[in-house]
């Protein structure tokens, strides 16, 4: 059995963590949108505003489900499971409309990182772009949600 105090605590530095990771994300989201009818001129200059918004997207998305979400499993006396297990909450918690919406991003989180065919570069980063703001919208309700634990101490 866990401490309640000490989650809630490393519940509040994930949030924090994902705070930073959803301004960087933000930043490169934006600067990306201005690209993005030059997604199939994959210069080396696009290239690195892409590389580094498929980074950032996956780190978000990895300390979303991996931190964040488990933490508020713990804290609230459920067993963790799966990643499908706490898909499924975050679904039950109204933070996504159905599971498969979290599912995908975390499956595009995973194609980033084991994509090796430069072919596929523009189909992953056209992908990015278009579920970024609903990571942007799970984040904004996964933050509502924790304020009942965050403000309590």
């Amino acid at each position: 059995m866990t401490n309640k105090k000490t989650d809630i605590e490393i519940l509040k530095k994930n949030l924090e963590n994902l705070a930073k990771s959803r301004k960087h994300l933000l930043y490169s989201y934006n600067a990306c949108r201005k690209l993005k009818e030059n997604l199939s001129d994959l210069s080396n200059e696009y290239l690195v505003h892409y590389e580094a918004l498929t980074a950032r997207y996956g780190r978000t998305i990895d300390i979303l489900v991996n931190s964040v979400l488990r933490v508020i499993d713990i804290i609230e006396y459920v067993e963790v499971g799966t990643i499908i297990d706490v898909i499924n909450r975050a679904e039950k918690r109204k933070f996504v409309d159905t599971a498969d919406e979290l599912r995908s991003m975390k499956n595009l989180r995973n194609e980033i990182v084991h994509t090796y065919d430069t072919d596929e570069y523009e189909e992953t980063f056209g992908d990015v772009l278009k579920l970024t703001p609903a990571v942007f919208s799970i984040i904004d309700k996964v933050n509502s949600y924790c304020e009942k634990y965050t403000k309590e101490t």
